[in-house]
């Protein structure tokens, strides 16, 4: 008896909510019920960042992966998130984002969800990773589960469930000879996801910038990151050009095979456009 009236009132409650007053209902409840106050949302340049791939086996799902690559754009917006959730001063979150960017001078770095039931960085794992730059191959340095933080689940965004490990994956930023993987000439980098069987991969375009401060990326760069960015490079000597990279759309083209004698195609024209939004 009393189970049938719970679920009488929990039918009235449904009820009202779909009744056509429902707004006024909805109204009460926030009127009566304290929502806490909105912060005013950050820049998404981080979306540009995140890639995903799905992979099946006929219908079924053989592996289902998202990544984001830590970039300096990422990292200033987790900074942002990072200090302003903190009540932290301007100060405080420069010294945070200075330590931040220094890590991207040693290490390319990449936090990947994977299904539970899909664990990555075992040497039996069924799925592994690879990164190459411009056709070049590189071993991670490091792959394990990790907790993210609120600031980067909020950056996933729908990505997150609870379906999902976070990993940190970690390739070395340089070559055996000091040289710097993503270089100012590069075009290219792919992060692969490899079985026995199949393959997946993630294209990130890879463009050089001629300063940090005029860095920009597909879309807009929105003028509170070129002002931070200043302030991170004041210290660099007039005219010391600093490298760095921004993302634009990948553009996937596939070739059609000439038949024997007949005319190629000519190439199309390279599009020369310097910022392309998605």
């Amino acid at each position: 008896m009393k189970y049938k009236n719970s679920l009488l009132v929990m039918t009235g409650f449904i009820v009202l909510a779909l009744a056509p007053g429902c707004g006024r209902v909805v109204d009460w409840g926030v009127e009566k019920f304290d929502q806490g106050g909105d912060l005013p949302p950050l820049p998404k340049n981080a979306d540009a960042y995140i890639r995903s791939v799905t992979l099946y086996n006929q219908f079924a799902t053989a592996g289902m992966f998202d990544a984001m690559w830590l970039s300096d754009d990422t990292r200033i917006a987790h900074a942002d998130m990072y200090m302003r959730r903190r009540g932290k001063s301007e100060e405080d979150k420069n010294v945070f984002l200075r330590r931040q960017l220094e890590d991207n001078k040693h290490s390319i770095t990449f936090y990947v969800l994977s299904p539970f039931e899909l664990p990555l960085g075992q040497p039996q794992s069924q799925w592994q990773m690879f990164l190459t730059v411009d056709d070049v191959s590189y071993s991670p340095l490091e792959v394990k589960s990790t907790e993210l933080d609120p600031e980067y689940r909020v950056l996933f965004g729908k990505k997150i469930s609870r379906f999902k490990e976070a990993y940190v994956v970690r390739f070395n930023a340089t070559t055996t000879e000091d040289k710097p993987i993503i270089s100012s000439t590069s075009k290219e980098m792919v992060l692969h996801f490899r079985s026995a069987g199949k393959e997946g991969s993630m294209v990130w375009r890879l463009h050089e910038g001629a300063k940090v401060t005029e860095k920009q990326e597909s879309g807009s760069m929105s003028q509170d990151l070129q002002t931070q960015a200043k302030e991170l490079y004041s210290d660099v000597p007039a005219g010391a050009v600093v490298p760095t990279v921004v993302v634009v759309p990948t553009v996937t083209v596939t070739s059609t095979p000439v038949a024997p004698g007949a005319a190629a195609q000519p190439a199309a024209a390279p599009d020369t456009t310097t910022q392309v939004k998605p």
